[in-house]
């Protein structure tokens, strides 16, 4: 009843909300004196070909509606283009087509921001990798050269030593 008096509301989603048949036929009775409404949204509702074709019919009477998604009938789409409301039902067929290539162009570009995503992110994860490498290369490196002058110093040591040794023996005689 509320559809029927309905001034306000322009689009109604009721994607799976098991309408069924009854349930279609309903609506369609009240998209009959409804003026407002010029989207309905009905995927996955099981209307069948009775929803379908009461849609069909409220539509001879409805001049406000410019899609209806979820008619997947052959058969209405069919009467459709057939009866007086042909012109508008290609409207609805392009309005359609027009939303299904919008969903495609949004989704291709959020997979493609996705993909850029990740491909920063494995940048990120290769330069830090290429930093942490180079970070212990360095250390290697540093670890390397303490050691060389330790070993010099202990030769030095070990040489001054030597020649002490030597020179003491050389006063010893």
């Amino acid at each position: 009843r509320a559809l029927e008096t309905n001034t306000g509301l322009t689009t109604l989603y009721l994607y799976n909300n098991s309408i069924g048949v009854e349930g279609a036929a309903a609506i369609a009775r009240a998209l009959e004196t409804n003026t407002a409404l010029t989207e309905l949204y009905l995927r996955e509702n099981s209307i069948g070909d009775e929803g379908g074709t009461a849609f069909l019919q409220a539509l001879e009477f409805n001049s406000t509606i410019t899609d209806i998604d979820g008619l997947t009938n052959e058969e209405v789409d069919k009467q459709l283009s057939e009866n007086k409301l042909g012109e508008r039902h290609e409207i609805v067929k392009a309005n359609k087509m027009q939303k299904e290539t919008e969903r495609e162009l949004v989704a291709e570009e959020a997979k493609k921001q996705e993909e850029e995503n990740e491909a920063r992110e494995r940048n990120r994860q290769l330069a830090e990798e290429k930093a942490r490498e180079e970070a212990t290369r360095k250390q290697q490196e540093q670890e390397e050269h303490e050691c060389e002058r330790q070993l010099a110093a202990e030769k030095a040591r070990e040489e001054a030593i030597r020649k002490q040794q030597e020179q003491e023996e050389c006063e010893r005689k």
